[in-house]
């Protein structure tokens, strides 16, 4: 009838699991009570730290849970499998896992035999803006700040300027822009690429020949010059 009080003393690197034989319990400690002889087991497993980190833009979820900083470690007994989850933030997307995990399946979970570290990868969303001119020769459309090889980060405020060829007039802006206003801004898109045209129409030509002017005063001047030399030669043979 004697009680017997039982602790499993943990070693380093280990986490106590259960007890089996005499006692079917995973409480530690705990007690037996000698009414006959006993045999008992205690159980322990292996326990191992899985540290997680991510780069800008984003966060991991470990077993469906936001982690509050980073580096961050959680224990884990062996053969556990995790689960684990990249989340972006705003204006990013997942890029890749680094460390102990590899590639770009997201969501993803590993088995923890081992101490494990792994990281998360996100970049910038970026979006291409298309700029296209109608009729082609008509005019060019100048883009400030200029489009990256990459193409524009989601969100950023472009403005359009259409400089129309000589003998061309800018009409009107279409698809992702309207307008007549040939310089306008634009956002890029948060979801998306952008495509747009520039319109420019033929400056008619004038139907009234304004070379007659030029031809005018030329003649107008020319005559006024013979006057004048007619009237000082005259003057000159009178005296």
């Amino acid at each position: 009838g004697t009680e017997v009080s039982l602790t499993a003393v943990v070693g380093e690197g280990y986490k106590f699991d259960h007890w089996s034989s005499a006692l079917s319990s995973s409480e530690n400690p705990t007690i037996i009570i000698m009414d006959s002889d006993k045999a008992v087991m205690a159980h322990f497993v292996h326990i191992y730290t899985l540290t997680v980190d991510v780069g800008p833009g984003g966060s991991i979820e470990v077993d469906g849970t936001a982690l509050p900083s980073y580096p961050a470690p959680s224990t884990f007994v062996y053969g556990a499998s995790v689960d684990l989850e990249a989340i972006p933030a705003s204006g990013y997307e997942f890029a890749s896992w680094g460390g102990d995990l590899t590639g770009s399946t997201n969501p993803t979970s590993m088995v923890m035999d081992g101490n494990k570290t792994i990281t998360a990868s996100f970049t910038l969303i970026t979006y291409t803006l298309t700029v296209d001119v109608s009729p082609v020769g008509g005019g060019t459309v100048a883009l400030e700040p200029s489009q990256p090889a990459g193409g524009y980060v989601a969100g950023t405020e472009v403005t359009l300027t259409a400089v129309a060829s000589e003998g061309y007039e800018f009409a009107h802006w279409s698809e992702a822009l309207s307008g007549s206003e040939d310089q306008t801004t634009i956002v890029t898109a948060i979801d998306s690429s952008k495509a747009l045209t520039a319109s420019f129409t033929k400056v008619a030509a004038s139907p009234f020949p304004w070379w007659w002017i030029a031809v005018g005063v030329v003649i107008i001047g020319l005559v006024f010059y013979l006057q004048l030399v007619y009237f000082l030669v005259v003057r000159r043979l009178r005296g």
